[in-house]
């Protein structure tokens, strides 16, 4: 019911969720070419200025950049909790 509200080109912003998986519909969302964006906290403003600054400042993550065949053993260490830090999967 909530992407009926949404203009076209409109964006739901998700901040938080449930256990339940999140299910929408995705013909009136190609049609109308809508958005889904998340955040674990602060809203759309919050996070414009946030990267506003770390740009200003050159303030960049802090990530270790894997290739998609060591994807498996990065999310068995997540599972673990032996996961330390932020893996990316690059595409070279």
């Amino acid at each position: 019911a909530t992407l009926g509200g949404l203009a076209p080109d409109g964006t739901l912003l998700l901040c938080g969720y449930g256990a339940e998986p999140l299910v929408l519909p995705t013909q009136p969302m190609v049609l109308n070419r809508l958005h889904v964006a998340a955040s674990p906290s602060g809203s759309p403003h919050d996070l414009r200025d946030t990267l506003a600054f770390s740009a200003a400042h050159d303030i960049l993550p802090d990530i270790t950049p894997v290739g998609l065949d060591e994807a498996p053993a990065v999310l068995e260490a997540m599972a673990a909790g032996t996961a330390r830090g932020r893996s990316v999967i690059t595409y070279a």
